[in-house]
């Protein structure tokens, strides 16, 4: 409430405005330059947004059964299953690393792992995690396990998360060429299951030569200064529009924002979108109306979060049969593609009538290079949208 109170009134509004969307060009950046890079081929980086209080790498079991873990967790090179304390002191008075090793099973974590479910019993209703907010939930797993805990997921796939920011530097400086990443499998189904629409999972989800081509793809023309250049008027724009909406939403005497969550959502999304498909969508109109394409967007990204945060926790039943939860999924993704497609489809259209047209948005640069296919293209500018509002997300947890 007191953030909600200070940016509503303070005169320096604007710039926090836009601080939040340079929060948000940020992730679009880190998608594409490191999003979730392993440090191993046989360990993974998953910066999910489900667990952003911290750094998760998935340790996924090879094809001999044996698990594996990254160099944040040194590994003995005989075991890869074992992992070795951190450096002591020696008796003479200087250091050398003495590697005590220690299985994966010896990493703390909640107890007990259930056959399918893993540890994920937590965020059941009723029990320890339910409807918590994360950085709460978070915290609770720091005090009761220590820098390094390892939790099991479906199948009971473990997963080792880390708060100290050190062990974040140590997995993202051992990236390699095809880093093995965990993905969203539920995503990955949904979309290979649409042929007619997707002919690539989409960056956040791809796995060796089709990640790396994607990224080198979409790397240069995110992180080209011209292209952020183009982008800071623009975004001007929206932090002014972003601004007026707080006013006209807050309390006449208190001045408190009750609903400041959901506006900042609309900002997310009116920022993001600008900056993917280099158009305004107008989800921060104080009047905004129903059945148009900026509340069907609005729509599209509740949807989306609450499909995510069932699909990831819960029983992975999609894979039968399409659950509550899918058609949440199906009905989000869909509300995103029809948009997606339509605004690439009135860019492209411009082009062909003015092919001289010198504009540097992401969107007209991507089409310009034709080097991707028009589906590649949608699920992209959708992949990029989501790693930006999910970025506010995490904010507010």
């Amino acid at each position: 409430m007191k953030f909600a109170r200070c940016i509503a009134t303070n005169g320096e509004l604007n710039i926090s405005a836009f601080e939040s969307l340079l929060l948000i060009w940020n992730q679009l950046f880190h998608q594409v330059c490191l999003f979730q890079v392993a440090p191993t081929t046989d360990s993974a980086v998953n910066s999910s947004d489900s667990m952003a209080a911290s750094e998760i790498i998935e340790n996924p079991i090879s094809e001999t059964g044996e698990a594996t873990l990254p160099p944040s967790c040194p590994v003995s090179a005989n075991d890869a299953e074992k992992v070795s304390k951190p450096e002591q002191k020696h008796e003479n008075g200087g250091s050398e690393p003495k590697q005590e090793i220690l299985e994966l099973k010896d990493i703390p974590g909640p107890w007990p792992s259930l056959p399918f479910i893993g540890t994920s019993w937590q965020y059941f209703k009723g029990a320890r995690y339910y409807n918590m907010d994360m950085y709460k939930s978070n915290e609770d797993k720091y005090r009761r396990y220590g820098p390094i805990m390892k939790e099991e997921f479906q199948w009971g796939k473990p997963v080792i998360q880390l708060f100290d920011p050190r062990d974040f530097e140590k997995v993202f400086l051992n990236q390699t060429v095809y880093p093995l990443r965990r993905i969203m499998e539920f995503l990955v189904h949904y979309r290979n299951s649409r042929p007619e629409k997707y002919d690539s999972p989409g960056l956040a989800n791809a796995l060796n030569e089709e990640w790396y081509k994607l990224r080198n793809i979409l790397f240069p023309v995110i992180s080209k200064s011209r292209a952020i250049s183009f982008l800071t008027s623009r975004m001007d724009s929206v932090a002014d529009d972003f601004s007026e909406l707080l006013r006209a939403s807050r309390d006449p005497e208190t001045l408190v924002i009750e609903n400041i969550q959901d506006l900042a959502y609309r900002m997310a999304l009116e920022g993001v979108y600008m900056m993917s498909l280099d158009t305004r969508l107008g989800c921060l109109d104080p009047n905004l109306q129903e059945n148009t394409a900026a509340s069907d967007m609005i729509l599209s990204v509740k949807l989306l979060f609450q499909a995510f945060h069932e699909l990831f926790y819960g029983l992975p039943l999609w894979k039968w049969y399409e659950t509550e939860s899918y058609k949440k999924l199906d009905k989000a993704e869909s509300l995103m593609y029809e948009a997606t497609n339509r605004q690439i489809q009135e860019v492209i259209e411009k082009l062909r009538n003015n092919p001289d047209d010198d504009e540097e948005g992401v969107l007209r640069t991507l089409i310009k290079r034709n080097q991707l296919t028009d589906q590649q293209l949608i699920v992209s500018v959708i992949d990029l949208i989501s790693g930006g509002i999910f970025t506010v997300r995490n904010v507010n947890y």
